[in-house]
């Protein structure tokens, strides 16, 4: 079969093959969702209230950072593409982002729900059928957070990868850490086991725009967040080393209709800890020098060389997220935020140099040939 290239088709059908690819993708994630329970919801209003509030008591930070994260996709002006998946009782002829702005604005503080569940007795059916579709992903796209210590992160990472993290600047360390566990339905992490089970795997890190990562934990790394025009080729990026993954985090404002969030503040950044299949497909160079891994830097067309630990990856079911890492303002000393600041800055030099180094060789190479 021919292959066509993105740039044959205009910007509203990639978005509709996007979304197909997406609905496609959450179909393999949680095959048995309670579609029901969202499109109903007077009609299971007991049960709704049951489930909010047991995602309330038990899962208190998860239920807020989902909260959050739908909430910044939301308001974004992006929201066309990263606010995906959209709850369905607010999608069947077309999005109505106004009301849903309207009832998430309603929404009461969460602590005060888990103080009064009256609160939540008290909310209409809608907002319940939104609230609960928001706080229970794993209905609808196969996947649970888990709020774990930095240092369970640190240690299973390590273990991992091989690799230790104490190498890692202070700056780059989190605040908070959700690990993504998949549900036994998911069909997407089911394949990808098998993917690893075959050809191995490593980790890497990929730092986004906070409104993003509604996105990016129930769709994945899909084509979303791939880069078409790079000088190292198409695809989602990754990097070996955190610092480098921190670099890219930009920090996003979050409010909750008329409040702040508690644990996070009104504005963090996020990090995604992944787990890359070492398909063929994949293009990494080795973030090691030792001559053992020289070898394994990768040319892009025969010509522009991987940084060192740089990963490529081209297709999304060669990579999973694993962790969810979190950066708030609030908890940052100002000798720490410098030292933060700095450290973007001094990464994104050096990969500006190195870039240039690339294209200056590239030059010359020309002229001689000419």
């Amino acid at each position: 079969q021919a292959s066509l290239a993105v740039d044959d088709f205009d910007d509203s059908t990639r978005r509709r093959a996007r979304e197909i690819a997406r609905a496609a993708r959450r179909d393999r994630c949680a095959p048995n969702r309670p579609n029901e329970f969202y499109m109903q919801p007077q009609k299971y209003r007991i049960e709704l209230e049951r489930r909010i509030l047991e995602s309330l008591t038990k899962r208190f930070a998860e239920s807020e950072l989902l909260l959050c994260l739908f909430s910044a996709a939301l308001y974004s002006y992006r929201r066309g593409t990263i606010c995906e998946p959209f709850p369905p009782y607010f999608e069947q002829d077309e999005r109505a982002y106004d009301d849903v702005e309207l009832f998430l604005g309603a929404f009461p503080n969460l602590e005060a729900m888990v103080q009064n569940p009256q609160l939540v007795k008290n909310m209409p059916p809608q907002a319940l059928s939104l609230l609960d579709w928001i706080l229970n992903p794993e209905d609808h796209s196969g996947f649970s957070l888990q709020q774990v210590s930095i240092e369970e992160y640190e240690a299973d990472v390590s273990a991992s990868s091989g690799r230790s993290l104490s190498t890692q600047s202070r700056a780059s360390r989190p605040d908070f850490v959700f690990k993504l566990n998949y549900s036994a339905a998911n069909q997407c992490f089911a394949e990808f086991e098998t993917v690893i089970r075959d050809f191995g795997s490593l980790s890497g890190y990929h730092g986004s725009g906070t409104e993003n990562f509604h996105s990016i934990i129930h769709n994945g790394l899909d084509d979303t967040f791939s880069r078409s025009t790079s000088i190292f080729g198409e695809g989602v990026y990754l990097s070996e080393d955190r610092d480098v993954g921190y670099s890219f985090v930009k920090a996003g404002k979050v409010a909750l209709g008329t409040h702040v969030s508690a644990m996070f503040g009104e504005q963090f950044g996020m990090l995604a800890c992944c787990q890359v299949a070492k398909h063929p497909q994949v293009r990494h160079s080795h973030a090691q020098s030792s001559t053992r891994y020289r070898d394994s830097a990768i040319l892009v067309d025969g010509q522009n060389q991987l940084p060192p630990g740089y990963i490529v990856v081209t297709q999304p079911q060669h990579v999973m997220i694993r962790y969810i890492l979190v950066y708030t303002n609030k908890s940052a000393s100002p000798l720490e935020a410098s030292v933060r600041k700095s450290r973007i800055g001094v990464c994104q030099f050096m990969f500006l140099f190195y870039l240039g180094v690339i294209l200056l060789l590239a030059y010359f190479k020309y002229r001689n040939s000419v």
